[in-house]
């Protein structure tokens, strides 16, 4: 005898074996996902769980019967926790096991068999047998806007939406925003919060900063607010007690230094859209290119865990970098990012195949990431 949680779809019934069931709960919209079967409809979350969300119908091979359900049930499957859609229920019932009639299903279907309740049809549903399957060869990265003109000098990269990065910031109490090119230097403050050394065309600013958001990025320029304006007192460059610092190689490439479990590795800074502490959800029916995804204020993306696959860590990364490619928008995940300034950088024979050379920084020298390799990536290394 099983104990089995009956779900309505449309006007027919399944049963699934309470010994796999999390918990029910009404439905929460989903956030579409990319790289995904068209079988997940996107992330949901529910109470501290962030899962992916599918509709029953879809699971079971059913036909869509009209508006999304109302209700999910929180199921243990082969594919870790997932939130099933449908549209109600109706009760916990005992099955006798061995009166289950057999169901004509095609192989993969999570039916295991069928009785009669009250004299109407309800097929039991295995948890273990639901499956995510991987994205189909055809799947992209998130789509980018393509270039307006494909071969103007200031036109973005073919396939790269142009962005405008900045530096978000809690100043008074309220969060504000500098377009990165202003921000020369960033250092603590001897009264506490943080200071910013600006660079502009009227010379040189200071602000002392409650707290650091990080990098963000934003389709239109960032415009200084009004009160921000206010605060800054600027000083002609000749007259300011620490002049611009002098960068002996002038081209330089600006890298993050991406600290990695046994492993450290650099990219460049026009590559980064984003720096989010956030953990990301692992996804293993991804197939392996990528090992989860992470949500963002640039939606919900594909992440290569650096940490894992390059760092032998045992742990998921705890960082996640979003990086822009001219394939699309995808994430990093490290333990630590650092901004290593302006590094020169160089090719060597014997670099690792994910490296594009080598970037000679302050305290060492460290391997560029290939990001077109990385993200070629079909399997965990």
């Amino acid at each position: 005898m099983t104990e089995r949680l009956i779900m309505r779809v449309g006007a027919e019934r399944f049963a699934m074996s309470v010994e796999h069931i999390d918990r029910v709960a009404p439905a929460q919209d989903a956030e579409p996902l990319p790289l995904v079967h068209a079988d997940v409809e996107g992330m949901a979350v529910y109470g501290s769980d962030v899962v992916p969300q599918m509709d029953l119908a879809a699971t079971v091979g059913m036909a869509p019967v009209g508006q999304a359900g109302a209700f999910v049930t929180l199921a243990n499957t082969a594919s870790g926790l997932v939130a099933l859609r449908h549209d109600g229920f109706e009760g916990v019932h005992t099955f006798p096991d061995g009166r289950l009639a057999p169901v004509a299903a095609p192989p993969g279907d999570c039916r295991t068999g069928m009785i009669r309740l009250a004299g109407k049809p309800v097929f039991a549903v295995d948890a273990q047998r639901i499956r995510i399957s991987a994205a189909t060869e055809g799947s992209t990265f998130t789509p980018m806007e393509p270039a307006e003109e494909a071969g103007a000098v200031t036109a973005p990269a073919m396939g790269v939406q142009e962005t405008h990065r900045g530096l978000e910031f809690r100043l008074h109490g309220r969060d504000q925003t500098l377009p990165l090119e202003m921000i020369d230097r960033v250092k603590p403050s001897e009264v506490g919060g943080t200071h910013l050394v600006l660079r502009g065309d009227q010379g040189w600013a200071e602000l002392v900063v409650e707290t650091i958001s990080g990098l963000v990025s934003k389709s239109e320029p960032v415009e200084l607010s009004a009160d921000l304006v206010g605060a800054l007192t600027w000083t002609p460059a000749p007259a300011h007690e620490e002049s611009a610092p002098v960068i002996e190689d002038t081209a330089g490439l600006p890298v993050f230094r991406l600290d990695a479990g046994v492993i450290a590795c650099g990219v460049a800074l026009h590559d980064v859209l984003l720096v989010s502490a956030t953990d990301y959800v692992p996804a293993p029916w991804m197939a392996g290119r990528f090992d989860g995804l992470v949500s963002t204020t640039l939606g919900i993306l594909p992440v290569i865990d650096l940490t894992r696959r390059l760092g032998q860590g045992a742990e998921r990364a705890r960082v996640c970098v979003v990086i822009q490619t001219h394939g699309g928008t995808w994430a990093l995940g490290c333990d630590r990012v650092v901004d290593a300034g302006h590094a020169r950088t160089s090719s060597i024979e014997d670099s690792p195949p994910w490296s594009s050379g080598v970037a000679e920084l302050q305290n060492g020298t460290c391997p560029l990431l290939d990001l077109e390799h990385v993200v070629s990536w079909d399997r965990v290394a």
